[in-house]
């Protein structure tokens, strides 16, 4: 795949300008958090309007590309091997309630794999880039895996709110006798980002938007993460991920898999 500096510069300066008008908004819904209403109001016009941001950045650079977002309807467009995906705010809730664990998401599909992808967390003005076959970087960094050699010690993070139909006391009582601690962020890419960056040791999604985690998924594999996904059983178009680093993670799906039937 040709241009790859030049479309990693295009995604970067998409989510940076997507980053910037957010970040504003989010000011003013810190503001109005004695209003939940108000704020939710602004929250879906921040997103519509970072979406925009988005859209019209990518198609201005790229006009031939097609492009999938979850907030606006697919372009086709001439050239149909090359998609973007566009993932506007990952962690609404937190965006919502004034907590700044949200994360803007690009990803570049090339035959339909993902190939390119760059994430931004505005509040703490992170721009994460990975390419594929060629590593994971923040601040000219590499991202790394954490080295953990033993799954009881793994802190993992399970993501929550995609496990609502499972039964929950006989999942925690399975998790917390697995593994050491569970952390969560509220946002299922940042949480692969957290995985990428050895910030924690494993992650659990029961139902995932392709949209959403591919861009995520594609830093975790770059920086020495393995993943395993399985079929979501309530909506066809998600599906459940399982991640962890690549030194222990036969014996983290192992475990893992043990509650996905709960």
């Amino acid at each position: 795949m040709t241009n790859l500096n030049a479309n990693i510069n295009v995604m970067a300066k998409a989510v940076s300008i997507a980053g910037d008008t957010l970040l504003r908004d989010f000011e003013e819904i810190i503001r109005l958090q004695s209003s939940i209403e108000g704020a939710g109001k602004l929250t879906q016009k921040a997103l519509q309007r970072a979406d925009n941001a988005i859209i019209y950045e990518l198609t201005s650079a790229r006009p031939h590309y097609s492009l999938e977002s979850t907030l606006s309807s697919p372009i086709i467009g001439k050239d149909p091997t090359r998609k973007w995906l566009v993932y506007a705010v990952s962690g609404v809730d937190n965006f919502a309630r004034g907590n700044p664990n949200w994360v803007i998401s690009i990803g570049l599909l090339f035959k339909g794999e993902i190939q390119l992808a760059v994430i931004n967390q505005p509040c703490f003005n992170e721009i994460y880039k990975g390419v594929k076959g060629n590593g994971a970087y923040s601040r000219q960094m590499k991202l790394r895996v954490a080295p953990i050699n033993q799954v009881s010690s793994f802190s993992v993070a399970i993501d929550f709110d995609s496990c609502k139909s499972l039964s929950i006391p006989p999942l925690l009582n399975t998790i917390f006798s697995n593994f050491r601690a569970i952390r969560t962020s509220g946002s299922a890419s940042l949480d692969l980002l957290n995985l990428s960056a050895g910030k924690i040791d494993g992650f659990i999604g029961f139902q995932c938007d392709p949209i959403e985690i591919l861009p995520a998924q594609l830093l975790l594999t770059e920086a020495g993460g393995l993943v395993h996904t399985f079929p979501n059983q309530n909506n066809n178009d998600y599906h459940g991920l399982i991640a962890a680093g690549y030194h222990k993670f036969d014996e983290f799906k192992q475990a893992a898999l043990e509650f996905t039937t709960i």
